[in-house]
């Protein structure tokens, strides 16, 4: 239940992809270095109060990892990755390539935990990264659809890229992710 309530709290942030879509490049930059800004007040107090840490867990067990006590939090990862993806890219390229970063990692591991039976490593299934990848090919055809000037050739190639480096063990998927789909729109487009 933890892991579907983590999920379905990553999906959320979606919310920033579709304000990016409204606004320029400078606004939703200063919305997130906002959110960001406030994000590392709260590891701060926490990390210096070990009674505010164990009530912030206390609170909001459900959506945080049990790792995250003694290290930064994922959701402060998270806006550093969407700043430097918006920064790093073009609107249209930025946005698929958050869309990649959010809908894929929810699915997959949905559908690794309970419906995976073929282990690729020690989290990740067989199952779970074929998930990843149709989850990707279906965000580039609602992309497409939606008037976004992206090859087949592109949505395919990122949609395999980013599935494969999702199961990379030791590095962040938060990052590999969407930065190799954002490369390779990137060359492609």
């Amino acid at each position: 239940m933890k892991l579907v309530s983590r999920k379905i709290y990553r999906l959320f942030s979606f919310s920033f992809v579709i304000l990016y879509i409204f606004t320029s490049k400078g606004f939703m930059l200063g919305v997130l270095f906002l959110f960001l800004f406030l994000s590392l007040i709260v590891e701060y107090l926490r990390f210096r109060y070990k009674y505010l840490n164990e009530k912030i867990f206390q609170v909001f067990s459900a959506y945080l990892k049990d790792t995250e006590k003694r290290k930064i939090s994922s959701t402060t990862v998270f806006f550093s990755i969407m700043i430097l993806i918006i920064l790093l890219f073009p609107k249209g390229i930025a946005l698929i390539s958050l869309a990649f970063l959010i809908f894929p990692d929810a699915i997959s591991a949905l559908v690794g935990s309970y419906l995976g039976k073929i282990r690729l490593t020690k989290s990740k299934t067989l199952e779970g990264s074929i998930a990843f990848f149709i989850t990707c090919l279906l965000i580039g055809v609602v992309f497409k659809r939606a008037g976004f000037n992206f090859s087949w050739l592109a949505i395919f190639s990122s949609s395999l890229f980013a599935s494969m480096v999702e199961l990379i063990p030791y590095i962040d998927d938060n990052l590999s992710v969407p930065l190799v789909a954002g490369i390779t729109f990137k060359l492609l487009s």
